[in-house]
């Protein structure tokens, strides 16, 4: 990937044409840079890498669906055919009521159309991150290029298409799997602007209208997982104040000026809004009040230190490199985030920026973006880094590692044949990280038991199996052991009628995250509540159709209908059928 195209030094702009280069992009310019609009041979074999990597057994690797994922995918279908959420809030715009907590909802009408399309599914709920997933790659390539050349956007493309923590959130069907994509695109919108000298040129005669559609990337961006809130605001002021002298100069021509005015309007029109509802109503807090990483009344030097812990630890070799997030339903490969082969290259990429930061604005900015990668992630607490929350700086990591793996394999450009040899090397030793990733986690994962109950594969197949044979008025009573609100698994697996679950009479047991023991005709069995329903049921004497979805041998029942199995043949649910 290197070779022909290594980056060569550049002289220093003569003073005439001091201001002029300072404008378009400070420090360090790679020869090989091709033209904005260039086309790469290599760019497109690292998207069809990453699209591989997420659309390969997209509906089984993880298998099932997690409860999160089910939880979005029900609020979609709500919203695409009643106009309400789960909740029965219509259309909500900064949040709504889930399960106890109050989420963002932006995912939520993401979803709409790929539920219109394919339906209420598996497939559905996670097409959406993987497409992302590859729109991440693709810019990731594209500002790797600005950054520091054409090499550098290759291996930043590379490390963006098969970071094993990158390839886990296109099959995971949650808002905060968007979050790469959503960091990367206000960006590579600014670059057009002319308002990011950083990012290198790219100013055309519509700078206003990129700027415009940069600043409502980052405004309704934040309407996104609630991480965003803190990394977009905080990314924007780095990409303008990163270099304040150009940023003086740009200003000083009229039509930059109006480039700036459409930047900031498309930004705070959307995010002023999202702001005030966010410090005035509480339920916006919520989730972060559930969370939170210091006691109410800390003092500052206490918030300080923690905030410092947390953002140290996702610097951690044992995250990076190692063990990844500790959470195995956030880690299904039980892999590290990055794999080994990136070390070299984000090493190197942080001693150089370190080594240019006094006089290269493009170093001062990848430093910013590394120092922000982990922002989402510092004000809640957690047992190690929460990938879902510092998903938004993944890109800043990539960029890193596309940044030091060209300059380091530049030190050997004049030395061709040793150069060769260094990057077939490494990338022999990228595919053969990137296949033992593949084997753990579309082979070894989807047969692991705790997956399999992480992401309640048995039970989606039950409620599957269960709609093509239950009758509209029958009965159903599911087992809560091991499980995870439940009930969503079952909604989404039975494809279940929105209208039905609005107008359906519902009973909560309040908590922490409410639990739904009955909505309609499904009761779960939390306790003797679901006993006495079913006496009830015995005594109206009116003979009734009954399904009971248990552990094998649960509640004494016997001879199931069905049996659900995991890969390696254990029984993990029966379905049963009675009269009662």
């Amino acid at each position: 990937m290197t070779g022909s195209n290594a980056q060569t030094r550049t002289q220093q702009p003569s003073p005439a044409r001091a201001g002029r280069a300072d404008l378009r992009g400070e420090g360090r310019r790679s020869a090989s840079e091709a033209p904005a609009g260039a086309a790469d041979a290599w760019l497109w074999a690292i998207l069809a890498c990453a699209a591989a990597l997420r659309l390969s057994g997209l509906t089984l690797a993880p298998p099932g669906i997690n409860q999160d994922e089910a939880l979005s995918a029900w609020n979609g279908w709500c919203l695409l055919n009643t106009g309400h959420a789960m909740s029965g809030e219509p259309w909500p715009i900064f949040y709504t009521r889930n399960i106890g907590d109050y989420p963002t909802t932006l995912f939520f009408y993401v979803l709409v159309p790929f539920l219109k399309f394919f339906g209420l599914s598996v497939l559905s709920a996670r097409l959406p991150v993987a497409l992302a997933g590859v729109a991440a790659t693709a810019l990731a390539w594209d500002l790797g290029r600005r950054l520091g050349g054409v090499t550098a956007g290759r291996w930043a493309g590379l490390a963006m298409a098969v970071a094993p923590w990158s390839v886990f959130l296109g099959h995971f069907g949650t808002g905060a799997s968007l979050g790469p994509l959503q960091a990367l695109l206000p960006l590579w919108l600014l670059v057009h602007s002319g308002l990011a000298p950083a990012l290198g040129p790219g100013r055309s005669r519509y700078g206003w209208a990129w700027a415009l559609a940069a600043g409502l990337a980052f405004g309704v961006g934040t309407y996104g997982f609630h991480s965003l809130k803190l990394q977009l605001p905080l990314t924007l002021a780095a990409a303008l104040l990163v270099s304040p002298r150009s940023l003086r100069r740009a200003l000083s021509e009229p039509s930059t000026r109006v480039s700036l005015v459409a930047l900031l309007v498309g930004f705070l029109g959307p995010f002023l809004p999202l702001a005030y509802v966010t410090l005035s109503d509480t339920n916006s807090l919520r989730r972060w009040e559930m969370t939170r990483l210091w006691a109410p009344g800390a003092p500052w030097s206490i918030v300080l230190q923690l905030v410092t812990e947390r953002w140290a630890i996702h610097f951690s070799p044992d995250f990076l490199f190692a063990r990844g997030d500790r959470y195995s339903m956030l880690n299904p490969a039980r892999m590290g985030a990055l794999p080994w082969w990136m070390l070299p290259g984000l090493v190197t990429g942080i001693a150089l920026m370190l080594w240019r930061v006094l006089s290269d604005a493009k170093a001062r900015l990848l430093l910013l973006l590394l120092a922000l990668y982990p922002v989402g992630d510092l004000v809640s607490a957690n047992d190690g880094v929460h990938s879902l929350r510092s998903a938004a700086g993944l890109p800043a990591l990539a960029l890193v590692v596309g940044f030091g793996t060209h300059e380091l394999l530049a030190r050997l450009h004049d030395r061709r044949q040793l150069l060769r040899v260094a990057t077939v090397a490494l990338g022999l030793v990228a595919a053969s990280e990137c296949a033992r990733f593949g084997v753990r986690f579309f082979r070894d994962a989807v047969r692991d038991r705790t997956t399999q109950i992480e992401y309640q594969a048995a039970l989606l197949e039950a409620g599957r199996w269960l709609a093509l044979r239950m009758g509209r008025d029958d009965a159903v009573f599911c087992t809560t052991t091991g499980m995870n609100e439940p009930f969503v698994i079952l909604l989404v697996g039975l494809r279940y009628d929105a209208a039905r679950w609005l107008a359906a009479e519902k009973e909560l047991i309040p908590g922490p995250f409410d639990r739904y023991r009955r909505f309609g005709r499904f009761d779960f069995i939390y306790d003797d509540t679901a006993q006495a329903r079913m006496q009830v049921m015995r005594d109206d004497g009116r003979p009734e159709r009954v399904w009971f979805v248990v552990r094998p041998g649960e509640f004494s029942l016997t001879a199931p209908e069905a049996r659900f199995r995991a890969p390696d043949g254990e029984e993990m649910l029966w379905v049963c059928a009675r009269t009662l």
